[in-house]
């Protein structure tokens, strides 16, 4: 599948548009050979059957998601999936614009798609090895807010055993993020927490030229 932008295509410039994609648009989606993976309000998220491994999410045409916020999110979720691995997937790309209909290309991002482990109602937390409350224990102690939606469907338990958060959330203000650097300490390789250090920067910069 090709990183975004991506060109627009009628059916996905239509499903854009919706709150909610119909069930008409999904079947046009399916024809035209990608796969609905899911919508909520702001994101529809499809893939390309011949790249089975990543997913792309894509603004709704109504939902703001300019190229400041893209680089917001490209550079938080590195830093994410860099400390929390096996809870945040990849994100390959990221690309906003100001207005939606002012670019011939989509906005969104291509992410790592977590594909579910099977997983059994009464024996779910058993089969799950890496849990999110993890994530949200250390984030606390180290005064770092996360701001996650807690709805069941933006959480998917990866073959891995990893309990993925696969909605998007917000960075904070980027000098709470240092706490990570010190947390990663001796656990991980100088080269993770050279690359959390740079994203933080990165990250600094952006806000403060709000």
């Amino acid at each position: 599948m090709p990183e975004i932008p991506i060109s627009k295509t009628p059916v996905m410039t239509a499903a854009s548009t919706e709150i909610i994609v119909s069930s008409e648009t999904k079947n046009r989606i399916r024809k035209d050979g990608m796969e609905y993976l899911g919508d909520g309000a702001g994101r529809l998220v499809i893939a390309d059957p011949r790249r089975p491994d990543k997913a792309l999410a894509f603004s709704k045409s109504y939902m703001p998601f300019t190229s400041d916020q893209a680089k917001r999110v490209y550079y938080f979720y590195s830093i994410l999936n860099t400390v929390f691995p096996h809870n945040f997937p990849h994100v390959y790309s990221a690309t906003g614009a100001e207005s939606a209909e002012t670019v011939p290309f989509f906005r969104g991002t291509v992410r790592e798609r977590i594909v579910a482990k099977r997983t059994y109602p009464l024996l779910r937390r058993f089969q799950i090895r890496y849990p999110f409350s993890q994530v949200e224990r250390i984030c606390k102690k180290l005064d770092i807010p996360l701001y996650t939606d807690r709805h069941s469907k933006n959480f998917i338990v990866g073959k891995d055993g990893g309990e993925y958060y696969v909605d998007m959330t917000s960075p904070p203000q980027a000098d709470r993020l240092n706490a990570l650097v010190a947390y990663m300490g001796d656990k991980f390789s100088q080269t993770d927490v050279q690359k959390v250090q740079r994203q933080i920067n990165r990250l600094r910069i952006l806000q403060n030229r709000r």
